[in-house]
């Protein structure tokens, strides 16, 4: 969750054209733990879970609450959208804190 916090917060106005190359790696980052959390819960209940709780918002909630970066650009999508169906797939209480965000 703080990884996730710290490369958001430090994410380029443009995705498409990141600034200086510390916001460039720090997407990448981004992008590679969104990744990286998809493998985790694919095909894993119990990883699935986990993303359900957490202190504040929870992991599969800050997910969906992404930059739009990620839901309109096509690279964007390739990135966030299979992990969002490796958490949701089989998972009913993932599905419903998607729905609720």
């Amino acid at each position: 969750v703080s990884l996730l916090d710290y490369c958001v917060g430090r994410l380029p106005a443009s995705m498409v054209k990141p600034g200086p190359s510390g916001q460039a790696e720090e997407s990448d980052l981004l992008h590679e733990a969104v990744v990286l959390l998809g493998f985790y819960c694919l095909q894993e209940p119990a990883n699935q879970s986990i993303l359900c709780y957490g202190e504040g918002q929870a992991l599969l909630a800050r997910l969906a609450s992404l930059p739009l970066y990620y839901f309109m650009d096509e690279r964007g999508k390739s990135i966030l959208f299979p992990t969002i169906l490796a958490s949701c797939f089989k998972s009913e209480q993932n599905l419903e804190v998607l729905r609720s965000e």
